[in-house]
């Protein structure tokens, strides 16, 4: 949260640890080209459900991992955008996802559930985000 609110980073940046090999973990940052703030995220399968305050829930794909260029080791596949005024590094918006609710029959979720500070509470299909 605060590499972007404090100006230390210019766009959104996700930062994923690859434990791989244990013994040398790997520090990934990836920039999304976005102005917000990332905020909660989790991982369920190959995919990172992540809640971006103003830039609402962003889907990335994560079975590039092993990419050379850490840009190519993620890849978003969807999004739902819950503010409806322009983005901005805010505390507004998504506050939190959660993708652990049942399971389509290939370890993906039913649905996903958005929580908005502002907006309430969104349960969203993200299925045409999850590639079978």
């Amino acid at each position: 949260e605060l590499d972007e609110s404090g100006g230390t980073v210019s766009s959104q940046t996700t930062y994923v640890v690859d434990y791989e090999l244990l013994t040398s973990p790997v520090l990934v940052p990836w920039a999304s080209g976005i102005t917000s703030i990332d905020h909660n995220l989790y991982i369920r399968g190959r995919y990172v459900y992540e809640a971006n305050y103003q830039a609402g829930l962003r889907i990335l794909d994560i079975s590039q991992m092993t990419a050379a260029l850490p840009q190519n080791k993620l890849r978003e596949t969807g999004f739902f955008k819950t503010w409806t005024g322009q983005l901005a590094n805010s505390f507004n918006g998504a506050w939190s996802s959660y993708p652990y609710f049942g399971d389509d029959g290939n370890g993906n979720p039913e649905f996903v559930v958005v929580q908005d500070i502002e907006q309430g509470l969104f349960v969203l299909d993200v299925s045409d985000a999850l590639e079978q």
